[in-house]
This record gives structure tokens, C-alpha cells and sequence, in this order.
């Protein structure tokens, strides 16, 4: 039997209704290799912005958190707030679009035993100022946060996007999708730099790789139900697309639980340990409850600005 715990927000009910599963999409450093991805197709990402200049990616994993990677951070003048704008739904990184979503960032954790030297624990995480508004459109959902447990499979294939560039940035969002590597192979390329945080993936031919531009990007995985989740976020690498080289991930699994305290998201969103149980049934009895709240409660009277300011 399933259980469900609702909200006693209002607000909060609603916006679980418009995106009770995290890891779904719309459809059934630049990304070398890669293809124009489409409006929609990746609706966790996120563009890291100073002063209208693309720095980092990042991904949504909840409607006030966004994960990317320490390093986009450890300059003085990149650890302040008040320099970064995140963008959400977006997919032109030069022109605005109305499904994108503009967020003000209110504070940056950075993970207390990163190393700038050797990358480890090469992880972030960024509370927005409010709650993005786009969840509620359907213009951005969350990826799933995979449990500690969770195991990944060598040769699983995977995508990471990005806006970052070879040589030159590329204007639309890219995918490409890499294949995760075993830890052996990882640290036969890159030998005693290689540590339990980190994740290869790629090929060992090369080509395909994330770059300058895409650190702190996400790189998801498709779990057996359908639902992604987030496996690595883009860290390091020697070249871009090098053969024998292949890039170099934070591992999330082995954060999961940094993230869950830091951010306190837990509950609300489902993680990926659940995603393997929903059938059918369960998420029609999900919808049924959703239209009920959804009959009672005014949607205006929950994106109005005042419902949407970050309370102290």
C-alpha cells in the first residue's frame, strides 16, 4: 500500500501537483560531439550568470535549489551572491525566451572539504531568493537526487548539457551523451588524482567530453522507470573530448547527503530509491488528489508576489 504525505500548504500542495515526480521532462565548459538540444528536453538545467556572461551550469533538484560545482565559486569575487543571476527554462544562451525564469541568488554553500588543488568534493549548491515560478508553468522541473545506495553501472549511457565551448560558445543549449566509466579505467587515465567523489564518463576514443563553460552542468542518467536523475556534475578533465581522457564528474551519490542537510529537501520531492516503485495506479490516485486541491485553491493567489517573497 502507498502512503502519501501532503502538504498543509496550499501553495506548496499545488506545486507539488504541477511536478509531483522530479527526473520527468516534456518529451517521452561546450559540449564537444554534441547536438542542439530542444525547448524542454532538459528542463532541470541551469545557466550561471555575472553580469549577462555565461559562467557555469547548474541543476535544479528543487523549487529554491539549484547544485553546480564549487569551483565556478572559490574566486573572491565570484563567492558573493549578489553577482550571480540563475536562468531557468532557458535554451538560447542570447536571447531571452517566455519560458525562461530570471532568480537572484540569496546564498552559496560550498561543500566544507572542497580542494581547489584537486577538485575533490567539487560541489555546491545555490539557494534562489524564491521559489521558481517556471514549476509552476511547467517550464523547469527538478532532476531526482539519487540515494548514497544507489550503484552506477560502468557503460551506462548518460547526457550532459551545456552551453560552454571548444573554441567558441555555442548559443544553443548542447547534449551529448557519454558513457559512464568503471573506476579502474578513470584511474588509469588520470591515476592517484582520481578519488571516491569523483566519476569518469565518456569515451576512450574521445570527441565527445564537456568543457570551459560547462563546469558545475549536470550529467544525468535515465533510471528503469523512465525518471532522470542527477549521476555527476561537470568537474574537471586534461583537454576536452581527448583521447584516453575522459571527463571527470563530482560524484553525487557520495554527497547525497550533504545535499539533504544543507538544503533540507526531503519528502517533497521523490528520490530516485522510489521512482523504481510508482505504477499506474498509484499515480492516478496522486492526480485524483492534486485536481481536488487544485478545485479548492486559487493558483493567482499563490504565484502573487506576495506569497512569492522569501520569508526570513
Amino acid at each position: 500500500m502507498y502512503s502519501l504525505t501532503l502538504r498543509t500548504s496550499a501553495c506548496l500542495n499545488i506545486l507539488a501537483c504541477v511536478y509531483p515526480e522530479c527526473g520527468l521532462r516534456q518529451f517521452s565548459s561546450r559540449i564537444v560531439g554534441g547536438t542542439d538540444a530542444s525547448e524542454g528536453e532538459w528542463p532541470w538545467q541551469a545557466s550561471l550568470q555575472v553580469r549577462g556572461n555565461h559562467i557555469c551550469g547548474g541543476a535544479l533538484i528543487a523549487s529554491q535549489w539549484v547544485v553546480s560545482a564549487a569551483h565556478c565559486f572559490y574566486d573572491d569575487r565570484l563567492y558573493s551572491p549578489s553577482v550571480w543571476t540563475v536562468y531557468l527554462g532557458k535554451l538560447l544562451i542570447n536571447r531571452s525566451s517566455p519560458t525562461e525564469e530570471v532568480a537572484r541568488v540569496q546564498r552559496i554553500h560550498l561543500h566544507h572539504y572542497y580542494d581547489d588543488e584537486s577538485h575533490d568534493y567539487d560541489l555546491a549548491l545555490l539557494k534562489l531568493d524564491r521559489p521558481a515560478a517556471a514549476l509552476l508553468a511547467g517550464h523547469a522541473r527538478p532532476t531526482c537526487l539519487p540515494p548514497p545506495t544507489h550503484q552506477l553501472e560502468p557503460g551506462l549511457l548518460c547526457w550532459v548539457t551545456g552551453w560552454g565551448a571548444l573554441r567558441t560558445a555555442s548559443n544553443v543549449l548542447q547534449k551529448v551523451d557519454v558513457r559512464l566509466v568503471s573506476e579502474e579505467s578513470c584511474i588509469r587515465s588520470y591515476g592517484h588524482l582520481v578519488t571516491p567523489r569523483m566519476l569518469c564518463a565518456g569515451y576512450r576514443n574521445g570527441r565527445k567530453d564537456a568543457c570551459q563553460g560547462d563546469s558545475g552542468g549536470p550529467l544525468v542518467c535515465q533510471g528503469p522507470s523512465g525518471r532522470w536523475f542527477l549521476a555527476g556534475v561537470v568537474s574537471w578533465g586534461k583537454g576536452c573530448g581527448r583521447p584516453d581522457y575522459y571527463g571527470v564528474y563530482t560524484r553525487i551519490t557520495r554527497l547525497t547527503n550533504w545535499i539533504k542537510q544543507v538544503s533540507h529537501i526531503s519528502g517533497g520531492i521523490l528520490d530516485h530509491s522510489s521512482l523504481q516503485r510508482l505504477d499506474k495506479s498509484y499515480l492516478s490516485i496522486y492526480l485524483s488528489v492534486c485536481l481536488s486541491i487544485l478545485s479548492s485553491v486559487s493558483l493567482a493567489s499563490c504565484v502573487s508576489p506576495a506569497h512569492l517573497r522569501n520569508e526570513p
